[in-house]
């Protein structure tokens, strides 16, 4: 069986994964807002159709140097507690591209580093890597 998916280069050395479904748009130079006290990878929010959406820069989570917010990928995931729709942002570097992925691809949990196992969903090879395909309720769930 074949699914694809999106991959976003986050900045970091490995690219992560999303659901071809789970992007909704990518938006260009968007016009965000800082929150006071909030951790510094999750500082920003944009407003997108009268819904404030909260924005996540993978790169500054994992350690990474702070990039400008230029590109975002704005992302939609089913609430599995409140069974809402919910809306996300994903500071990118370029512009994701899209993948096929099948089974003989699939990877065990304990192929990727410790610090993307709670935010995966599952993992994929690519191109030599393992891929973490991100589980975005987990990912957002704290700043929704």
């Amino acid at each position: 069986m074949t699914a694809h998916a999106w991959l976003l280069d986050t900045g970091l050395a490995t690219p992560m994964a999303i659901g071809q479904r789970e992007l909704l748009q990518i938006i260009t130079a968007p016009q965000t807002f800082s929150v006071p006290l909030c951790p510094e990878y999750a500082r920003h929010v944009l407003f997108w159709q009268q819904r404030m959406v909260p924005v996540m820069d993978f790169g500054l989570r994992m350690g990474a140097n702070p990039h400008p917010q230029n590109l975002l990928a704005l992302v939609g995931f089913h609430d599995a507690l409140t069974g809402v729709i919910q809306l996300g942002a994903i500071v990118l570097r370029q512009a994701p591209r899209q993948v096929a992925v099948n089974d003989a691809q699939a990877l065990q949990a304990e192929d990727l580093p410790v610090d993307w196992r709670a935010l995966a969903i599952s993992c994929f090879a690519h191109e030599g890597s393992a891929i973490p395909v991100l589980h975005l309720g987990k990912v957002f769930a704290a700043v929704h």
